[in-house]
């Protein structure tokens, strides 16, 4: 059965039971000083590494892997069910994952037989920021990733400043239809929303993604919902909605890691229709 990407976005972000610190740590062996042979299981550390100049290591990106730049490299499973006998076949000299990408079993089977993994979490700003410290020094890039990690605060500085002082305005992200799957406290998109002068209208509901019937999401008064599903699914028609549904453009809403300020920027255009700089893609909002 087809998944949603709002469960396949609760699965992927998930902890180990053993992660609650939300500290980066490595299983396995060793990763060389300069790792040449890199594979990553999650569209965000993929698009890390290519940030970081280190595009031409990548051997092996999960299915979910869109980004123009790995059209070409090998897919070596999904985000909860990774090969690994596909991984093995590519012999990495480094794995990357999030606490929440592919089983725990499969990720300590591949340490076991010699794969040096680093398990990078990335659920919240300061997880993403702390990663790119992170993947830079296993990749041997460090001042690279210094630079990389100065431009985003910076950005993120900046659209935070044009975000000040705006009159709140009260949002609910969506991130399923069928069911409702809403951003709720706690979540990434809890925390941009916050970055540019919104209100959660989801704040009191329990748990990062809660599932909440229609008639309850009503009664949770938002001025704007930004439907972040991505065509992924057909939208649930919601009388009184009307009017108030906007289209998230930037998949990195979705997706925390470099693009960031990406989704901050989409935000802030859907909450506040400021016309930013951003390298969203333009496209037709849905009716």
């Amino acid at each position: 059965m087809r998944r949603t990407l709002a469960i396949a976005l609760a699965g992927a972000l998930a902890l180990w039971a053993d992660a609650a610190l939300a500290e980066a740590y490595r299983l396995g062996p060793e990763s060389p000083p300069s790792p040449r042979r890199v594979v990553t299981l999650g569209p965000s550390l993929t698009e890390l590494v290519v940030e970081l100049g280190a595009g031409a290591r990548l051997v092996g990106v999960s299915r979910f892997d869109d980004a123009e730049a790995v059209r070409a490299v090998r897919r070596v499973g999904g985000l909860v069910d990774p090969s690994p006998e596909a991984i093995l076949r590519l012999r990495p000299d480094l794995l990357l994952v999030t606490p929440g990408v592919g089983d725990r079993a499969t990720i300590e089977r591949l340490a076991a037989l010699g794969v040096p993994v680093l398990v990078v979490p990335l659920e919240s700003l300061q997880d993403i920021l702390a990663a790119i410290d992170h993947v830079a020094q296993a990749l041997g890039v460090v001042e690279r990733g210094a630079k990389l990690r100065a431009a985003i605060e910076a950005r993120i500085a900046a659209v935070r400043a044009r975000a000040a002082g705006r009159p709140p305005v009260r949002a609910l992200v969506v991130f399923g239809w069928q069911p409702l799957v809403v951003a709720g406290p706690g979540s990434y998109a809890d925390e941009l929303l916050r970055i540019v002068g919104g209100e959660n209208a989801a704040a009191e509901l329990r748990g990062p993604f809660p599932s909440v019937p229609a008639e309850r999401a009503l009664g949770l008064a938002a001025e704007r919902i930004v439907d972040a599903t991505f065509g992924y699914e057909a939208r649930l028609e919601i009388p009184g909605w009307e009017g108030r549904l906007v289209s998230a453009r930037s998949q990195a809403l979705a997706r925390p890691g470099p693009r960031v300020v990406e989704a901050l920027e989409d935000l802030l255009r859907l909450l506040h229709g400021d016309r930013t700089t951003s390298a969203v893609p333009e496209k037709e909002e849905s009716p």
